[in-house]
C-alpha cells in the first residue's frame, strides 16, 4: 500500500522546522548581543550552580579588598603620623643640643617658644582622625585620646592626660585574618619604664626603700613647724621660729653652744653647729642665729638659765609637701615614708637624712611620656627650678637622654605598622588573584564564544533559508504531481 504525504503534513513539518530554526537563531543572537551563553537556568543548570558559586566568591572578595583598602588607607595615615611625631621629638633633641650654647635668656626664651610649638604639633598629631575616628584611641574612636587636664592649651598646660583606651580591636579583613585597627596612644607617647628615683635639693631628703609608681616629675618641699630644745638652758623657740627657722632635725642633728658670760643669764654669746657665736641678752625675744651652712633658728634668751654653759640638742619638727600630693605628711626621720600623690600614685622617701628646709625636684627617670618631656625641657630652658649653671646643663643633658629614649621607641611602632602594611599589601594581591581566578571560571562557564556563536548563527540563517526553500518546493506541486 501505498502512503500518501498530504500538503497539510508538508506545511505542518515545515512550520515545525522553521518554528525550531527560528528559536535556535533568536538564542543564538541573544547570546551574540549579550555575550553570555546561559540566559536561564534550564539553559544549562550545571554550569549556572557553578556560577551563581563563583559570583558569590567573587562578591566576598570585593567586600575583602574593600577592608583590606581601607585598614590599608588608615595604616597609611598613622604610619605618616608617627613619622611626624619622630621627626618633632628629633628636632626637640637638636633644640636641647643648641640649648647648651645658648648663654644669653633671650637665646634659652626663644629656644623655649619653639618646645611650645613642638609641643603644640605633637599634641595635634596624637588626636588626629582617620575619616571621623581617632587613629590613637586604643579601640576609643569618638573621644580624642589626649586631653588637657590643666590649661587652655598644651603650651600652658602642666597635665595632657590620655583618656583613650588600652585595648585594641581586631578587623577581619578576610577569614581567618584579622588586622589590629587601633593602636593605644599610651603606648605610642607615654612608653613607660623605670630608671633610678632622681632626688636634687639641699634638704637631706634621698629615695626610700620602696618601689615608686609615680611618673614623670614632682616638686616637694621641706617645711618647718616647731622647734624644742633639750630642757634646763633657758632656751626658747623665738617669735619668728616657726615660719623662720630653717633647720629640720631629730634631736641633735642641729646643736646650740651657748655661754653666759654674765653669771645671771642676762647675756652671753650662742652659736648654731659651730657657726659665728652671735651676742644675746635677756631682752632679746626673736634673736637669729645662723649656722656654716646658712640655716638659722630665731631663739627667745629672756630666760637664759644663770650660769648655763654647754651644749643644746634642737629638736626641728618638719612636713613634707607638694602641689602634686593629697596632704602633707610628717617627717619622722625614717627610711621609707610614702607620699601619696593626686594621681593616686605613690612616691616612697628617705627621711634620715633632712636637715633643713627647702625644695626638691624628684625626677622618675625614664618614666616621662613625651608631652611630660616637651613640658620639662621647656621649663628647664626657662630654668623655672632656679638651678645653677652645672645642675641647669645637667637637667637639659637629662631631657636629651629622655629624647633619646622616646626616639629609640617611636620607630619600633612604625615598623610594627610597617609589618601590617606588608601584610595587607600581600594579601591585597593574593585577593586580586583570586578574583581573577573566579572571573575566569564565571567567564568560561557564563560567557559564549563569540566567534562559535558567529558560526552557529550563519549556519542557521543557512539552515532556516533551506527550510524556506525546501517548503516552497515541497508545496510548489501541479496536478499531475499529485496524482503521481
Amino acid at each position: 500500500m501505498t502512503f500518501r504525504i498530504t500538503p497539510n503534513t508538508m506545511l505542518m513539518r515545515s512550520l515545525q522546522a522553521s518554528a525550531d530554526r527560528t528559536k535556535t537563531l533568536a538564542q543564538l543572537q541573544q547570546q551574540a548581543a549579550t555575550g553570555l551563553r546561559i540566559l536561564k537556568p534550564s539553559d544549562d543548570p550545571q554550569a549556572m550552580q557553578a556560577t551563581l558559586l563563583a559570583k558569590a566568591r567573587q562578591a566576598r572578595f570585593d567586600v575583602e579588598l574593600n577592608n583590606v583598602r581601607d585598614v590599608r588607607a588608615l595604616l597609611d595615615h598613622r604610619v605618616s603620623l608617627l613619622r611626624d611625631a619622630n621627626q618633632i621629638l628629633a628636632r626637640a633633641r637638636d633644640v636641647a643640643l643648641q640649648a647648651h650654647q645658648a648663654d644669653s635668656t633671650a637665646e634659652r626664651e626663644s629656644l623655649a617658644l619653639e618646645v611650645e610649638s613642638l609641643l603644640e604639633r605633637l599634641f595635634h598629631v596624637a588626636n588626629a582622625r582617620h575619616g571621623t575616628a581617632f587613629l590613637f584611641g586604643g579601640g576609643e574612636s569618638k573621644v580624642p585620646p589626649f586631653a588637657i587636664a590643666r590649661g587652655l592649651s598644651p603650651a600652658d598646660s602642666r597635665e595632657i592626660r590620655y583618656q583613650g583606651l588600652d585595648g585594641r580591636n581586631e578587623v577581619v579583613v578576610s577569614p581567618g585574618r584579622t588586622v589590629p585597627a587601633d593602636v593605644s596612644g599610651a603606648e605610642i607617647f607615654q612608653p613607660r619604664s623605670r630608671g633610678d628615683t632622681l632626688i636634687l635639693g639641699s634638704t637631706g631628703l634621698a629615695p626610700g626603700t620602696g618601689a615608686d609608681n609615680a611618673i614623670g616629675s614632682i616638686r616637694l618641699t621641706v617645711e618647718h613647724v616647731a622647734t624644742s630644745f633639750t630642757a634646763g638652758s633657758g632656751v626658747a623657740p623665738g617669735a619668728s621660729s616657726p615660719g623662720g627657722d630653717t633647720v629640720i632635725g631629730p634631736p641633735g642633728r642641729h646643736v646650740l653652744r651657748l655661754h653666759d658670760a654674765s653669771g645671771d643669764g642676762s647675756s652671753g654669746t650662742i652659736s648654731l653647729n659651730g657657726g659665728q657665736a652671735v651676742s644675746f641678752s635677756s631682752a632679746d625675744t626673736d634673736l637669729l642665729v645662723e649656722g656654716p651652712e646658712g640655716e638659722r633658728v630665731f631663739l627667745d634668751t629672756t630666760a637664759i638659765a644663770p650660769g648655763f654653759s654647754g651644749t643644746i640638742d634642737i629638736t626641728a619638727d618638719g612636713i613634707l609637701s607638694g602641689a602634686e600630693a593629697t596632704s602633707p605628711i610628717a617627717i619622722d626621720f625614717s627610711s621609707n615614708q610614702q607620699l601619696h600623690l593626686r594621681d593616686q600614685r605613690v612616691v616612697n622617701l628617705d627621711t634620715t637624712a633632712v636637715r633643713r628646709t627647702g625644695w626638691n625636684h624628684v625626677e622618675f627617670t625614664e618614666t616621662a611620656g613625651a608631652f611630660e618631656v616637651l613640658q620639662a625641657l621647656r621649663d628647664d630652658l626657662r630654668n623655672t627650678q632656679q638651678w645653677p649653671t652645672a645642675d641647669w646643663h645637667q637637667a637639659i643633658s637629662r631631657r636629651i637622654g629622655d629624647l633619646e629614649r622616646l626616639q629609640e621607641h617611636l620607630p619600633n611602632a612604625i615598623g610594627q605598622q610597617s609589618i601590617q602594611l606588608q601584610h595587607l599589601e600581600t594579601l591585597d594581591e593574593r585577593i586580586r588573584d583570586l578574583q581573577l581566578q573566579t572571573q575566569q571560571i564565571i567567564s568560561e562557564k557564563e560567557s559564549a564564544d563569540m566567534a562559535q556563536v558567529a558560526l552557529r548563527l550563519t549556519n542557521e540563517q543557512t539552515l532556516l533559508q533551506f527550510v524556506y526553500a525546501s517548503t516552497r518546493i515541497a508545496l510548489d506541486t501541479s496536478l499531475l504531481d499529485f496524482l503521481r
